[in-house]
């Protein structure tokens, strides 16, 4: 008697992986020069409305060692940025600190030349996929960091009160900012209390019955209701520093850090120019800037971050050519480092694929 063979089963499909593993190196090869090319675009239209003559004027005036130790103390905010990052991922989230140093670099590069939602944007999708943990952590960092980061400048924006009186304008904006920092805080905390209890139910059900019947059947796929709760709990579970006090103390300790070696910035540009209007006035010029950026929409806040440094440096008395010159160097010593680092990474990819390609055609 002839038994017939039971039918081989069907393979499961491959994992489809991230957009970037799907596909071909040579698209991977086009995306990155138009990355660059886009970039570097950006970078010469920024520093071409700051005015390459006023620029130039302007440094005349300064102190050459001081304006690279403003520009030093700005680079700082990229190390400290990425320090940050590591501490508000979760645990099972595995990413060195040279990946995230590239991630930040890149990021503070689209924020300081594109306009500010797109940079945001650009910088979670990078987390997400140079990074790889997911368009959800991705968002839970910079939800983390947006709320420690409101705190930071409202400690900063009550330093600068005590410099001097602020401004009417000023002193609305530190209301409003306050409110909306709250309002962020308690999104976050319900967010993530809600999704402790649902991780404790989900926990006590699963060792006293089993997993759910729904859950140990095989669905199908998912409508799109169902994926964005899904994506909403992914977020929510990873808002790690809400249930941790040390990562929240350590995440705003280095907001915190972040806010004085911006301060820091503007003190050795007022050195450079040998000024010193008021002993806290950088944290002044800071709180104005920030104010000013946060309510523009100029790729790298162009002319509205000049704008904002001159009021406050009349404000102050300073004179008026000086105080011009102020705010151009110190949007330049900002400007370049936080922009020029990740397109000189950028750049760096570029030569280095393209000398592979070279060995790899002389070697064929």
């Amino acid at each position: 008697m002839t038994v017939a063979a039971a039918p081989a089963p069907t393979p499961a499909p491959p994992p489809r992986g991230n957009l970037l593993q799907r596909l071909s190196p040579a698209a991977k090869r086009w995306i990155a020069l138009g990355t660059w090319v886009v970039a570097t675009a950006l970078i010469a239209v920024a520093f071409h409305a700051i005015g390459w003559q006023r620029t130039v004027h302007a440094l005349r005036q300064a102190s050459v060692p001081w304006l690279a130790a403003a520009a030093l103390s700005n680079l700082s905010i990229l190390v400290l940025w990425a320090w940050q990052s590591l501490v508000f991922l979760p645990d099972d989230c595995r990413v060195s600190f040279g990946r995230m140093f590239e991630v930040t670099a890149l990021t503070t590069t689209a924020t300081n030349t594109a306009p500010a939602f797109l940079g945001q944007a650009a910088g979670v999708g990078l987390l997400a996929e140079r990074g790889g943990v997911g368009m959800a952590v991705a968002l839970s960092v910079l939800a983390q960091h947006q709320m420690v980061e409101g705190i930071a400048k409202l400690a900063m924006l009550f330093v600068a009160a005590h410099v001097a009186p602020l401004p009417r304008w000023m002193h609305d904006a530190l209301v409003g900012m306050t409110i909306g920092v709250v309002v962020l805080i308690v999104v976050l905390v319900v967010s993530a209390v809600s999704s402790s209890r649902r991780m404790r139910a989900r926990t006590v059900v699963s060792e006293t019955h089993g997993a759910p019947e729904h859950e140990r059947r095989v669905r199908p796929r998912a409508n799109r209701l169902a994926r964005l709760r899904t994506f909403l709990e992914n977020w929510a579970a990873s808002l790690v520093s809400l249930r941790s006090p040390g990562r929240f103390a350590l995440g705003l300790l280095i907001a915190l850090l972040m806010k004085l070696a911006e301060a820091g910035g503007w003190f050795a540009v007022e050195r450079a120019f040998g000024v010193s209007p008021a002993a806290g006035s950088p944290f002044l010029a800071l709180a104005a800037v920030n104010i000013a950026s946060a309510a523009s929409a100029s790729p790298g806040n162009l002319g509205v971050y000049e704008a904002a440094g001159f009021f406050v440096y009349t404000y102050l008395h300073v004179p008026r050519d000086v105080a011009f010159a102020l705010s151009v160097a110190g949007h330049l010593c900002y400007l370049l480092p936080l922009a020029g680092c990740g397109w000189l990474l950028l750049s760096w990819e570029e030569i280095r694929g393209l000398l592979v390609r070279r060995r790899s055609s002389a070697a064929a």
